[in-house]
């Protein structure tokens, strides 16, 4: 028979066959990089590890050049860290670097990777090689960011090595860092992370050069009133009660002033919580409790309002009132559910309900331990970036926010 000579039956066959192969082919619409990749992050999301990874693995490897495959491969990086495979992390954050400027943001993010790895394994000079060759490409606040990073990467190695001329150096940059930045973000950075050192080692006469240091040079700033602020408490946290109280007197009338000064109501509340969370440093909690209440009075209804309440069942904590913290928290949760700040309050909750715990086990609990339950749950610990306990120090642009007192 010849070849063209098919069988009806046979022709019919083919012909369903090739319409179902259209209507497939229809149907089937080609994902994006962008829906793949969001496929593998819910697949991992959804405790399917492996799988998420193999299409992650596939992307990269397939569309190395799409927007989306320095994502792909910094996921990948993270879940080998979480392996413990260093070597396979470092190359992923390798090829987020090939080809891609210092200023990109996956760029900068596998640059923190491959420093923060790298510091693990103790291979300390290729962490500060990668930092120097970035700092030379980079311009402007991205530079200037490195710089920082590369002043608290060399601090960290100078403390673990016990090297002090490495720490005194990255002093050093801290400082010139502080003086010398465009960035008003980057000069309070590199301020209170200059200063927080001396804290920690209990030389608050070097904290307060510090503030001194900067005030001369940028007199305008307006972060001076609080820098006041904080070298007043500094004094009184050094036993200089007198020059303490009278140099907060000053600062407290300046800040107050400023506040007033200002027309926006939300504004003006953040400025006078301020001053209530510095009169709660300097141990006035009574004065403190007070300006708090006026400021929920002056903003009823408002996220201002909430974090000033939190402040308050914050402060009692602190005090070893634990049932009005309590009280306060539970109301919190109660008109509030779908808050931010009500969910740290669910929180605290579950904190004092751990301190409780601790101090129902010591029949003979005193003062003492409850302030050591209140430390060991975190009470007494800062809280989320989005609720700093103190005022912010740092400026407007600033990585992170450091307190009067708290860590960077």
């Amino acid at each position: 028979m010849p070849f063209f000579a098919i069988k009806s039956r046979h022709i019919f066959s083919m012909t369903l066959l090739l319409a179902a192969v259209a209507f497939l082919g229809a149907g089937c619409k080609q994902q994006t990089p962008e829906e793949r990749f969001e496929e593998a992050m819910t697949l991992m999301q959804e405790g399917q590890t492996a799988r998420g990874v193999i299409k992650l693995k596939e992307l990269v490897r397939e569309l190395p050049e799409d927007p989306v495959a320095p994502a792909a491969n910094l996921q990948l990086a993270r879940y080998y860290v979480r392996e413990a495979n260093a070597n396979k992390a470092l190359e992923h954050l390798q090829e987020v670097l090939e080809g891609r400027a210092i200023g990109d943001p996956a760029a900068q993010e596998a640059i923190q990777g491959i420093v923060a790895i790298r510091l693990q394994l103790q291979d300390y000079d290729t962490a500060l090689e990668v930092l120097d060759s970035a700092v030379e490409e980079a311009e402007g606040i991205v530079r200037e960011d490195l710089l920082l990073q590369r002043a608290q990467v060399l601090r960290a190695i100078g403390t673990q090595t016990e090297n002090e001329d490495m720490v005194q150096q990255a002093l050093a940059e801290l400082r010139d860092l502080m003086l010398t930045a465009g960035n008003e973000g980057m000069r309070g950075s590199a301020r209170e992370e200059l200063a927080q050192y001396y804290r920690q080692r209990g030389d608050l006469a070097a904290s307060n050069e510090v503030y001194d240091a900067y005030i001369e040079a940028y007199p305008g700033d307006r972060i001076v009133t609080q820098l006041e602020m904080a070298k007043a408490i500094n004094l009184r946290n050094a036993g200089q009660q007198e020059e303490a109280e009278a140099a907060f007197e000053e600062a407290a009338a300046a800040m107050r002033a400023e506040a007033e000064g200002e027309l926006d109501r939300v504004a003006r509340g953040e400025m006078m919580l301020n001053l209530a969370r510095y009169h709660e440093l300097m141990g006035y909690n009574s004065e403190a409790r007070a300006m708090m209440e006026k400021v929920m009075g002056d903003n009823v209804g408002t996220m201002l309002a909430l974090r000033t309440q939190f402040d308050i069942a914050r402060m009692e904590a602190q005090s070893g009132n634990l049932d009005e913290a309590q009280a306060i928290y539970e109301r919190m949760v109660k008109d509030n559910p779908n808050s931010s700040v009500s969910a740290q309050a669910e929180q605290m909750l579950a904190q004092l309900s751990q301190i409780r715990a601790q101090l129902a086990a010591q029949t003979d609990a005193t003062t003492e331990t409850l302030t050591q339950a209140l430390a060991t749950t975190g009470t007494l610990g800062a809280l989320d970036e989005e609720m700093p306990n103190m005022p912010a120090l740092g400026g407007e642009d600033a990585a992170s926010s450091p307190t009067a007192e708290g860590a960077m």
